[in-house]
């Protein structure tokens, strides 16, 4: 029994009374038994990390690897939780012991997406997109995405950006959508070029182009220009008020003085 024993062993045999034989001995040694320091093998995964392999040579022991999600030496952490314990079991004739390790499986966090805008409009400069988000390290990808920067020009309507956490990250991908609106100049109608002092007032259409708003400038009151009140070449506005897209437009107007009517003697 090699129990508790170490180094070279002397084994003598010696022959039964009456018979004619010798005595004869033996050495046998007997080794520490290893049990090897695990390296190479995480101590936390995320619930949903990539299977990965597990050295088969600890300490140079060489063995194999039991345990939940163990297959063929690779570990799975997919539909695990909490702690699992895996087994080395080193091959036989090594003088090693099995050894146990324990993975704990993370969940993933939910990444709560910051700094993202609702809404651009499509002549917006190019936005760029904040790639850490709580504290976890990412990248950006979606319609108009170049290296993590958001480009509305050329969109429209609702598009959807998905923030990939980094591969060391125990993280899910976000997505969120950004409304992309047309960037729109309203074209002027019902608007005189010239006006005089005496005409009555008019009426400024509040709906240019389909966009709604309404006017402003000299003369102006209640979407109403009184000419009689101004003179001159006069600039007035139509400011749109159903969004951010919608540009300021402008139409200029010369209000002339009424004509002086002189009393004429007929001879």
């Amino acid at each position: 029994n090699p129990n508790g024993l170490n180094g070279d062993i002397l084994l003598t045999f010696e022959p039964g009374a009456g018979q004619c034989a010798l005595i004869a001995s033996a050495i046998i040694t007997v080794y520490t038994s290893i049990t090897p320091s695990i390296t190479g093998v995480p101590s936390n995964v995320c619930h949903n990390a990539i299977a990965q392999n597990l050295p088969v040579v600890q300490n140079g022991v060489v063995g194999n690897w039991t345990g939940q999600g163990v297959i063929n030496n690779i570990f799975d952490p997919a539909g695990l939780s909490d702690s699992v314990i895996l087994t080395f079991n080193p091959n036989p004739l090594q003088c090693a012991t099995e050894v146990t390790w324990t993975i704990e499986i993370d969940s993933p966090e939910v990444v709560m997406l910051l700094d993202v805008p609702t809404s651009l409009c499509q002549s917006d400069f190019p936005f760029p997109l904040t790639t850490t988000q709580n504290g976890i390290s990412g990248t950006w990808s979606g319609q108009g995405i170049v290296n993590d920067t958001f480009t509305p020009s050329g969109l429209n309507g609702s598009v959807a950006l998905t923030f990939t956490p980094g591969v060391n990250e125990c993280a899910l991908p976000a997505s969120t959508v950004v409304q992309v609106n047309p960037h729109v100049h309203p074209a002027l109608t019902g608007v005189p070029d010239v006006l005089c002092q005496t005409d009555q007032p008019i009426y400024l259409l509040p709906t240019q182009d389909g966009v709604a708003g309404q006017w402003e400038g000299p003369g102006v009151v209640n979407d109403t220009l009184d000419p009689s009140t101004v003179l001159g070449m006069i600039t007035i506005n139509f400011v749109a008020n159903n969004g951010p897209c919608e540009d300021t437009a402008s139409a200029q107007i010369i209000i002339h003085t009424a004509p002086s009517i002189q009393n004429l003697e007929v001879t």
